[in-house]
């Protein structure tokens, strides 16, 4: 698999490709190396980005379960 394989796996949340073997080019299995790093980074950034805003809906939500009882026992008496 070669950079571009990579780059678009990461775009689509999917899962990295492994390298291929480079036998007698290290540049190039090096440069794979950083670049699947970099998605990788990139996809755990994302994922913990979504889960940071799920947690802080949830919380939210729970408040609000918490105030909605108040609200209507206080406009009730």
């Amino acid at each position: 698999m070669g950079v571009i394989s990579i780059v678009e796996a990461a775009e689509k949340n999917e899962k990295i490709p492994s390298l291929e073997t480079y036998r007698n080019d290290n540049y190039a299995y090096i440069i794979n190396n950083i670049v699947k790093t970099f998605a990788e980074q990139n996809a755990l950034r994302t994922q913990l980005a979504e889960k940071k805003y799920r947690m802080k809906s949830l919380e939210l939500k729970a408040l609000q379960a918490q105030i909605n009882p108040h609200f209507l026992n206080n406009t009730l008496k």
